[in-house]
């Protein structure tokens, strides 16, 4: 992904790339494919972890970690349908939670106002989600395969005849 882009959503949040965050979003440009829609990013602080910056797109939340400056940084990539929760806490410093089964990962020192956007940009990456394409089966074609299995002789004529009613809503 462009830096550009991601710099462009930060100034969005009214945050700053800096020297305490650069590298962690530069690494960020290159664990978000180009072919996906970024819908938010941020930086602030995770126990353990240090500086953290997150990006959600419309099919992950990605989380770059750097522990101390110049360590080596580590990266996580969390599918949304794995995510079971989204909440962010106010307060002179806000914090954002991302729940994932009984994980959960919690980005502090945040604003208040960004911690809220991250929830709304997440619930807009969820709506933006391409939806799984479904086999439609026509009523017709229904028909036919149980029709196959009566002249087969898998299905006796009650049995077909049920089928057929329930098909057809009779």
């Amino acid at each position: 992904m462009d830096f550009n882009i991601i710099e462009e959503k930060v100034k969005e949040n009214k945050e700053k790339i800096g020297w305490t965050n650069k590298r962690p979003f530069m690494e960020l440009t290159k664990i978000i494919p180009d072919n996906e829609t970024l819908f938010f990013a941020i930086s602030g602080l995770m126990k353990k972890n240090g500086v953290t910056v997150i990006g959600i797109t419309e099919t992950n939340i990605y989380i770059v970690a750097e522990p101390m400056a110049g360590m080596a940084l580590t990266n996580s990539i969390i599918p949304l349908d794995r995510v079971t929760s989204v909440a962010s806490k106010g307060g002179v410093f806000g914090s954002l939670q991302i729940a994932e089964g009984t994980v959960v990962h919690v980005l502090e020192n945040i604003s208040p106002a960004n911690a809220s956007n991250a929830v709304s940009a997440f619930n807009k990456a969820k709506m933006a989600q391409p939806k799984p394409q479904h086999s439609q089966v026509s009523e017709a074609d229904e028909l036919i395969k149980f029709k196959k299995l009566l002249d087969d002789g898998v299905l006796t004529q009650e049995e077909f005849d049920k089928k057929k009613a329930q098909i057809l809503g009779l």
